[in-house]
């Protein structure tokens, strides 16, 4: 196992495009109070923005609105633990300390099941995916496979753009990658971007139906996920079988 932070910095890192800083707000659906209530605070001061307990927001399926597909799985729970969280004592439930990589048969313990990277966090920087992307060792292998679809077919384009992503990870696997990045960097005028937690949730699922999953880790580059919710919702997919790491 190697962990993350002792692989060297990748030699290039894409550099941000200010032109397009709009025309991608406007793609993934940013609206001005994502900008001011969430993303302002996180920025400023490092931290989620404080609010309200509760919340009066009309649930996704019932609006008119275009919607992100995150908020169609919002979860409403008590937000106190009785008692509280220890993190001490609690340190192994409390970690959020994953590893990437092929798992293989957890029934058959092999040399080959341990190489792997230990990431501190489920949500990589830019450096971090950076040298996920460029750095090799032995046994390891990326791919970075592009989750985009021609936005001009619209519903029709999206089912060929799925199955092309399941078409393009197959392959990588049988080519032994054991590390995929699905990005949807790609996105313009005619490419728009599929749903990252469509896509990962639809690959995962793809991936168990040929009994290759455990043989490639999941790794997203997306420019959607805006709010912790975002991120619990791909966490509460992770906690139930499925492995997505989130890059942004």
């Amino acid at each position: 196992m190697v962990k993350l932070a002792d692989v060297p910095d990748a030699p290039h890192l894409p550099e941000p495009s200010h032109e397009t800083i709009l025309r991608r707000q406007q793609a993934f659906g940013y609206t001005f109070e994502d900008l001011r209530i969430l993303m302002s605070p996180m920025a400023k001061d490092g931290v989620e923005a404080v609010g309200s307990m509760g919340t009066d927001t009309p649930l996704a399926v019932l609006s008119d609105k275009p919607q992100s597909l995150y908020n169609y799985f919002k979860q409403l729970f008590a937000q106190v633990t009785n008692p509280p969280i220890d993190c001490i004592r609690e340190e192994l439930i409390t970690s959020a300390v994953t590893t990437i990589g092929s798992e293989r048969n957890l029934l058959k313990p092999e040399p080959e099941s341990c190489r792997l990277i230990e990431l501190k966090s489920p949500i990589l920087t830019n450096e971090e995916l950076a040298k996920c992307g460029t750095w090799t060792c032995r046994g390891s292998s990326r791919f970075r496979c592009p989750s985009c679809s021609r936005s001009a077919t619209a519903r029709a384009g999206l089912v060929k753009a799925m199955e092309r992503l399941y078409e393009r990870a197959s392959k990588a696997i049988a080519d032994g990658v054991n590390i995929l990045i699905l990005s949807d960097r790609g996105i313009d005028r005619e490419n728009a971007a599929i749903p990252a937690l469509l896509a990962v949730s639809g690959l995962h699922h793809h991936l168990i139906r040929e009994g290759t999953r455990t043989r490639v880790g999941l790794v997203i580059e997306t420019g959607e996920p805006r709010e912790v919710q975002s991120f619990l919702a791909a966490d509460r997919l992770r906690r139930r079988g499925h492995q997505p790491v989130s890059g942004v």
